[in-house]
Order: C-alpha cells, then sequence, then structure tokens
C-alpha cells in the first residue's frame, strides 16, 4: 500500500510507472490516487500517466454517482489540475488540457470542484 511521501515523489516515479503498467493498477488506483493527493510534494509526470489509464479504463462510469470510478473520478481530477499547475512544460500541460478535455467529454465527476479549488 502507498504511503504518502512528505519529501519529493521523484525518487518514486519508476515504482509508480511500473504500478500504473500492471494489472494491479485496476483494482488498487485508489490507494496510490489517494497517496498522491495526500501528499504535498511536486507530483511527478507519472500521476498524468495513471489519470489517462484510469480514465481510459473507467469511461462514461466517472459520471455515474452510483460508482466507485465516480469518486476516483473526483480526486484524479484534482490531481490533473494540480499537475498542470505546478509543471510549466508546454509538453506536460497540452497533455494536461487533453486530459482535461476528456474528463469533461465524459462529464466525469470533480471537475468543475478542481478547478473551482485552483483558482483559489
Amino acid at each position: 500500500m502507498f504511503q504518502p511521501v512528505k519529501e519529493t515523489l521523484p525518487d518514486y516515479a519508476s515504482l509508480i510507472d511500473t504500478f500504473v503498467s500492471s494489472e494491479a493498477f485496476a483494482a488498487e488506483h485508489r490507494t496510490l490516487f489517494h497517496a498522491l493527493d495526500e501528499t504535498p510534494a511536486q507530483l511527478p509526470e507519472i500521476a498524468c500517466a495513471a489519470g489517462e489509464k484510469f480514465f481510459e479504463s473507467v469511461g462514461a462510469a466517472g459520471a455515474d454517482i452510483s460508482t466507485h470510478a465516480a469518486a476516483d473520478s473526483f480526486i484524479v481530477s484534482k490531481l490533473v489540475i494540480r499537475i498542470y499547475a505546478q509543471n510549466h512544460s508546454p509538453a506536460m500541460q497540452r497533455r494536461c488540457l487533453d486530459l482535461i478535455d476528456r474528463i469533461v467529454r465524459l462529464q466525469a465527476i470533480g471537475l468543475n470542484e478542481a478547478m473551482a479549488d485552483y483558482e483559489r
């Protein structure tokens, strides 16, 4: 189980990448997303890949409040906005914006709240 990391996450990017690429991600992604949400450290780029894979797998279930995917969608939306804000690479920001577009198309839960938090 992932625990929040208070210092820095770049040392764990390889581990996160391996986890995101594994079959275990489908069943255990929630733990990773909560750990990323709780850490005060800058999020690694692999967190964006985790969000992409999440929305690829859950699709429209991210908008269905009767599913766990909707609750997870809320956290992932917050993470994507945070990655966008923390990263000044045009390529990474474009990747985040593409993922935000996907979230909008899916009408997934949480994006409006994540954007409101960002604007504060």
